[in-house]
Parts: C-alpha cells; structure tokens; sequence
C-alpha cells in the first residue's frame, strides 16, 4: 500500500509542476502572485469568521 501511494504521489507530482512550469513560461509569475494573494486574503478572511 505504501509504494503504491509513493508512485501514484511521484506520478501526480511530476504531471503538476510539468503543468506549473508551463503555464509560467507562458504567463510569467504576475498572475500567478495575484492568485496567491487573493487566494490567501480570502483564507485569512475565513479563518478570522471561525470557518
């Protein structure tokens, strides 16, 4: 069970920073800063209603 988790983990790993990569060789880290901090605003936000 372990090393099946392990490879599916190493497996899911690569397709996303390949798909990561990518999208900031298009797109440069601008939008990329924006999102995180929008995304970690609204989670401060929830986090401070007791959600």
């Amino acid at each position: 069970m372990i090393a099946v988790g392990f490879v599916v983990s190493f497996i899911t790993a690569m397709i996303v920073v390949r798909a990561f990569l990518n999208f900031v060789t298009r797109r440069g880290f601008t939008f990329f800063a924006w999102w995180r901090v929008i995304v970690g605003t609204l989670g401060l936000i929830a986090l401070a209603m007791g959600r």
